[in-house]
């Protein structure tokens, strides 16, 4: 996952993606004083931005971070019996070589969860907003 750098993004000339799909409800939050005095320099080194999207720029570059520091590994399981003799077969080797292998099955860990549950989430937010048939996997691991 490619980490935004906000400070290239809005310097330059160029007009990056805006975020304009934004949630019906409005979230309402109080920040502590040391944060808001931040968002309020950035706000002012650039006049361009307005607030939601100083806010939106940074809150994307703390959820990579935060997702990218999520464990993931990669799940495994014992191959059947069945399958070892299809290695076998094809491979031309002694099933014995096969039994007992294991194989990718899959992720696990806290990403794979934090991946699901904000899937779940977009999808209720989508349909808020009126959209019937919302992308279901938008977030991957």
């Amino acid at each position: 996952m490619s980490k935004p750098n906000l400070y290239e993004q809005w310097s330059s000339e160029e007009v990056p993606y805006k975020d304009t799909d934004l949630a019906k409800k409005t979230f309402s939050y109080r920040f502590p004083v040391h944060i808001a005095a931040r968002l309020a320099a950035i706000e002012e080194m650039f006049p361009g931005k307005n607030r939601t999207e100083v806010i939106i720029g940074v809150l994307k570059l703390g959820l990579a971070q935060f997702e990218e520091s999520l464990p993931v590994e990669e799940k495994k399981r014992r191959i059947t019996k069945e399958e070892a003799e299809e290695f076998a077969y094809s491979s031309g080797e002694d099933i014995e070589k096969f039994l007992g292998s294991s194989v990718p099955d899959g992720k696990i860990g806290p990403r794979v969860d934090f991946i699901k549950k904000a899937n779940a989430h977009f999808v209720a937010l989508e349909k808020e907003r009126g959209i019937k048939a919302p992308a279901k996997d938008v977030f991957k691991v």
